[in-house]
């Protein structure tokens, strides 16, 4: 028997149009569509029947094989609630994960002295660059090219093979003028003994004022070692005292940070032996001028200054002889 091909067609169309049909509900909000399954079936069942009453039973497996393959139906995820981060409507069609973006944090790493040079560098190529640029499009006057003993033939060009010397001179002058220029500026920027003074004072002060810190040091100092601790301890405006015996000595100083690690640094440096007490940050300073004292009664003085606790230490420390 011949297939009836065009009546298999219009029995197909005619059911894709009654499953269109169909109100579809939104795969977003149900898991399943019984509706549209329901539908399906009944489109295999109809062509399945129409094709065994017309001899067409073996190509219908194909077909109900393709039509029974699971549907993907996208579904939102479980816990929307994980995704929500306002009150605003959410479109059910695209999920996305809202991450607050964080900025770049900023590390204040000091940069080295290569790292400066280099950055230094470019900052002057960049000025001369745009200077460039200026002469090129007219908004400033071109300067006329530094003349040098190498580069004075390329400049000058043809003349300078009539006048060599004439124009080497020309040359050489140039460059003693523009040397005398920067000696003038250099000189005018150098500070004079009282303004480095003021200038190092301010700087003292300044670390100072962001914390006091202090630095208590058992050694045995001599006369060498105690000068030598004395103009340090002046020329950074530190405050605190050196107490000394016949045998050792105690040193307490009080400024910023910087200058406690200069002290330190001296100190190690010195040949007598020398032992850290402790060294750390205080509230308020306890001392309001740098001096050297031969206490004779080292207890008390300690005490004056808030210090009475070291006594006792100081004192195994063969800094009290009594």
């Amino acid at each position: 028997m011949a297939i009836d091909t065009a009546a298999l067609l219009a029995r197909v169309k005619k059911r894709k149009q009654e499953l269109a049909a169909v109100p579809k509900r939104n795969p977003y909000l149900s898991e399943s569509v019984p509706a549209l399954a329901s539908a399906k079936r009944k489109l295999l069942v109809s062509i399945g029947s129409d094709a065994d009453n017309n001899g067409v039973s073996a190509r219908t497996p194909k077909l109900i094989a393709v039509e029974n393959e699971s549907l993907y139906i996208p579904q939102p995820p479980k816990d929307i609630s994980s995704f929500i981060f306002s009150n605003e409507e959410i479109n059910s069609d695209i999920w996305l994960a809202l991450t607050p973006i964080k900025p770049t944090p900023v590390l204040n790493v000091p940069l080295t002295d290569k790292e400066r040079h280099r950055q230094k560098k470019l900052t002057k190529e960049k000025k001369r660059e745009e200077l460039r640029e200026q002469e090129s499009l007219g908004i400033i006057e071109k300067s006329k090219p530094k003349l040098t003993t190498k580069n004075v033939a390329a400049v000058i060009g043809a003349d300078y093979i009539k006048e060599p010397t004439k124009y080497e001179l020309l040359a050489q002058h140039e460059m003693d003028m523009r040397r005398e220029y920067h000696e003038q500026q250099n000189n005018a920027r150098k500070l004079t003994a009282d303004e480095r003074w003021l200038k190092q004072k301010d700087k003292i002060e300044a670390n100072r004022a962001a914390g006091i810190y202090c630095l208590m040091i058992w050694l045995n100092a001599n006369e060498r070692s105690q000068a030598i601790i004395d103009s340090t301890a002046k020329s950074l405006f530190v405050t605190g005292a050196l107490l000394l015996n016949e045998t050792s000595g105690l040193l307490i100083i009080e400024t910023g940070e910087p200058e406690i690690s200069k002290v330190l640094k001296t100190v190690s440096k010195l040949d007598d032996q020398y032992k850290l007490i402790w060294r750390g940050k205080l509230k308020t300073p306890n001392f309001k001028k740098w001096s050297i004292h031969e206490p004779k009664d080292p207890k008390k003085f300690l005490e004056n200054h808030k210090l009475g606790s070291l006594y006792w230490y100081c004192k195994d420390l063969r800094l009290d002889t009594k």
